[in-house]
């Protein structure tokens, strides 16, 4: 698990909300729980799979062109894509962050958890 966490991890940017998805499969690897591959971690074995092989849908950035940040966060992870206009007139994302929370920041209110977002973006 920790081999495929790892593959999966290093492309992470390109897949929206990364560490929502893979959470049920990285806490499997805390300390003190027993290792139990149940429906909840092959739902999310499979769509990260799914995402993987999927073409990417990041865009260059291109300078000078406006830019967008729009973020999220609960007290399971938070995540971010930045957006940029193209051409098009279209917002198209060029990276995303995505992030499970700490134990210790699963207690915080959700304006500090934005605010972890904003930071950690």
């Amino acid at each position: 698990m920790q081999s495929f966490l790892g593959l999966t991890g290093y492309f992470g940017r390109f897949v929206p909300g990364y560490s929502k998805i893979a959470k049920p499969l990285s806490d499997m690897l805390r300390n003190g729980v027993d290792f139990e591959f149940g429906s909840m971690q092959r739902q999310a074995f499979d769509r990260l799979k799914e995402l993987l092989c999927e073409s990417p849908v990041l865009h260059i950035f291109q300078q000078g062109k406006a830019l967008e940040l729009h973020m999220d966060a609960s007290s399971h992870g938070f995540g971010a894509v930045l957006l940029q206009s193209s051409d098009d007139g279209q917002l198209h994302p060029i990276h995303y962050i995505s992030k499970k929370t700490l134990s210790q920041q699963e207690k915080l209110s959700c304006y500090e958890l934005e605010v972890l977002a904003i930071v950690e973006a």
